[in-house]
């Protein structure tokens, strides 16, 4: 009996124990998280040189080509150039087997002079029966019917005429010219080949004007045209050279909206000086339009706009912390309208500064929930993706917030009272 009594008292201390520990565990673990020492990420605002640049991609193409067909059909029995031939206007690059036009044109001939035969004979005709007439030989319907005759017959000539002059331009045309003086860089017949000139003109050279003057067509976004002006500078690369940047102006910005699955670009031109020939039509460059430039702007790491300490995170907490330091919040600026609350907030932002002379070189140490941190409100210029020029808001050397150090969150995360850990 004795036994069973000191057993039972056993348990019950074994389980005051466990719970015991249980609390002091629970109660350490919630202190931790309730209160940690975060570490910040900070950097200093200072002046520097920011560029705007609105990015977009094109293919360049010469500023003016031209595609050379046939407009009659045959063999073609001669080729005179080949891909990037030289030519000047005027130069011979093809021939087409000219017998059926020799022929046509020998049938034209034949039946010209006949037609000029028989404008000679009404002309004796017509002179005859004047005379007759004049004599009253002859009834004044016949003599009529004479000179009708010999109006048809001088219109017969100028038909016979017409067609000798088709027939001969269409010789001509078996032998194709160059329209312009250029480098042929697309050609799509051989000989032998037949082309066939019904219905469309058969393609079979391409002639580019001028490779040392190029264009890139680009499309740039409806959000970003409206800081792309002509004139500006343009550097773009191309896959071909990855490690060259060639230069360019815009040239034209045209208002023709383009639209492709329901986003809205716009075309804009850019000249290209390609005086040593590296650059080839058909190539893909990528594009930088230089929209902005300052030379010695107040900057800030934008990843310091993007930043928002652990808590105050949701749009209403940051404006109640803005208020509290002195900044204006949506519900502060009920008497401002629509129009101003948008084009402040895409100048406005807040960032976090850490009191004190500057950013430090290791993270900073702060006590609470972005206790010790101060929100300040900044007006934003331009800005080139990683760092944005501050017009008001910052002072140089001040020390603003990137975001938090990764070791603690991992240890906090790690942290657990009822899983013992092994020591090695």
């Amino acid at each position: 009996m004795a036994v069973a009594k000191k057993s039972h008292v056993l348990r019950w201390l074994v389980v005051l124990i466990v719970l015991g520990g249980v609390a002091v565990g629970g109660v350490a673990y919630v202190k931790r998280s309730k209160d940690p020492a975060l570490d910040f990420k900070t950097a200093e605002v200072a002046h520097g040189e920011i560029i705007q640049v609105v990015t977009a991609n094109g293919a360049l193409n010469p500023v003016r080509t031209v595609t050379v067909g046939s407009q009659i059909s045959g063999i073609i029995t001669e080729l005179k150039v080949d891909f990037n031939s030289k030519v000047k206007e005027g130069d011979e690059l093809a021939k087409i087997d000219p017998a059926t036009y020799e022929r046509a044109l020998a049938r034209a001939v034949a039946d010209l002079a006949n037609a000029q035969a028989g404008l000679g004979l009404a002309k004796f005709n017509a002179k005859q029966s004047k005379q007759l007439y004049a004599d009253k030989l002859i009834s004044e319907s016949e003599f009529e019917q004479n000179e009708v005759a010999l109006l048809q017959a001088d219109a017969n000539v100028k038909i016979r005429q017409a067609s000798v002059d088709s027939a001969k331009v269409d010789l001509d045309r078996t032998t194709i010219f160059a329209p312009i003086s250029g480098m042929v860089i697309s050609r799509k017949v051989d000989a032998g080949q037949t082309v066939a000139a019904s219905f469309n003109t058969p393609e079979l050279f391409t002639i580019a004007n001028d490779l040392t003057k190029m264009q890139i067509e680009t499309l740039v976004s409806e959000a970003d045209i409206g800081g792309v002006e002509e004139g500006q500078k343009v550097n773009f690369t191309v896959d071909a050279f990855p490690g060259r940047k060639f230069s360019g102006r815009v040239n034209q910005v045209r208002f023709a909206p383009v639209t492709n699955q329901n986003v809205v670009n716009y075309t804009t031109v850019v000249e290209v000086d390609n005086k040593d020939l590296k650059l080839r039509p058909g190539m893909t460059a990528n594009v930088s339009i230089l929209v902005a430039h300052r030379d010695d702007a107040l900057k800030v790491p934008s990843a310091a706009l993007r930043f928002r300490p652990p808590g105050v995170s949701k749009p209403e907490k940051r404006d109640s912390a803005l208020a509290s330091a002195g900044g204006s919040s949506k519900s502060s600026d009920k008497s401002a309208s629509p129009d101003h609350k948008k084009n402040k907030h895409k100048s406005e932002r807040t960032v976090y500064v850490v009191p004190g002379e500057g950013a430090t070189k290791e993270p900073a140490s702060v006590n609470g929930r972005a206790s010790g941190l101060e929100p300040a409100q900044v007006k934003t210029g331009i800005s080139d993706g990683a760092y944005t020029e501050v017009l008001a808001g910052l002072k140089e050397g001040d020390a603003v917030v990137l975001g938090v150090a990764a070791a603690e969150a991992r240890s906090q995360s790690s942290f657990n009272p009822f899983v013992s850990r092994k020591r090695y």
